[in-house]
Order: C-alpha cells, then sequence, then structure tokens
C-alpha cells in the first residue's frame, strides 16, 4: 500500500485544521467562550421519532448503512480487478510499444463506440421544463445545455445524450 502512518498523520491534521477553520469562521459574530456547536458540520436532524417534520427518519439510517457497505464491497471489487488488470497488462502489453499503442486505439474506440451507441439504445425523448420563470440563471443554462439528440429539438431532450455529449 501507498498510504503510510506519516501521511496518515498529515491528513488528520489537515482535517483537524479545516474543521477549526471552520469553527472559527462560522463563530465569528458570537460572544469568546459562548461558540455554536449545532451548525458547524450536519447532515440533517434525527431528532423526530414520532413523524414531525425533519430531515431523515431513524429507519432511513440503517438504508445508509447498507449504502456505505455496497460502496465498501464495490470499491473492494474495484481495486482487486483493477490490480489483475494492471499484472496482465504489465505481462501480455507492456512488452512493445505497438501493443501499448493498440491498447490505446481499441480502447478510444471502445469508449468512442459505447458513448455513441448508448443514446441510440435509450431513444427516449423528454420533454424539456416549459415553467422556468422562477429558476436562477444557471438552472435555466442547464437547460440549453440539454441534447436533443434524435429528439425534436427546442421541445424534446434525450437524457443519456445528454449526460454522454455535454460539457462537464
Amino acid at each position: 500500500s501507498y498510504w503510510s502512518t506519516k501521511l496518515t498523520w498529515r491528513a488528520f491534521f489537515c482535517a483537524m485544521i479545516t474543521l477549526g477553520t471552520l469553527f472559527a469562521l462560522r463563530n465569528f459574530d458570537s460572544f469568546w467562550g459562548q461558540a455554536n456547536m449545532e451548525k458547524l458540520f450536519s447532515f440533517g436532524e434525527f431528532n423526530s421519532l414520532t413523524g414531525e417534520a425533519s430531515n431523515y427518519s431513524i429507519w432511513e439510517l440503517s438504508l445508509f448503512i447498507i449504502i456505505g457497505c455496497l460502496g465498501g464491497l464495490i470499491g473492494a471489487v474495484f481495486n482487486a480487478t483493477n490490480e489483475h488488470l494492471t499484472i496482465w497488462r504489465m505481462k501480455n502489453v507492456n512488452h512493445s510499444k505497438t501493443r501499448r499503442f493498440m491498447e490505446v486505439i481499441i480502447i478510444s474506440m471502445g469508449v468512442t463506440t459505447v458513448s455513441f451507441v448508448m443514446p441510440l439504445l435509450w431513444n427516449r425523448c423528454t420533454e424539456l421544463p416549459s415553467d422556468m420563470q422562477d429558476w436562477s440563471n444557471q438552472e435555466k443554462n442547464l437547460v440549453e445545455a440539454l441534447v436533443p439528440f434524435r429528439c425534436e429539438a427546442g421541445k424534446e431532450y434525450n437524457e443519456v445524450a445528454s449526460l454522454v455529449f455535454t460539457d462537464a
């Protein structure tokens, strides 16, 4: 692993400095010794057990735990696959410049083909929103950037084409 103890301490120190800075900025207007800890860092409130207005319900916590575990498992599978792929590439591809060049060409053609074929396969046209009076300029610009790939221009857009063909 490339993660050393020194790097762990550096990351911890940076997180500590970040949290201290955030604390100081959030409590700039309060008196000395009377800092407000409630809004320092919050993902919402879990204080409602009776169904009153809150950001999350207690039962949703189990879903968050499951999603976190699945994310960890997917990350572990990705790392293992990446390691095996790297070992295979070192044995089979890295021997010549021609093989490395062909690898780049094949991967580029594959990504380009998938990027073009996916909007063709998912040929679903969705209506553009019409009531945008209360929207911000950023939201209006995002709507203007939607791609009408194989849809009626000005009225509809293709969801997958808009994900693939718009600027990041």
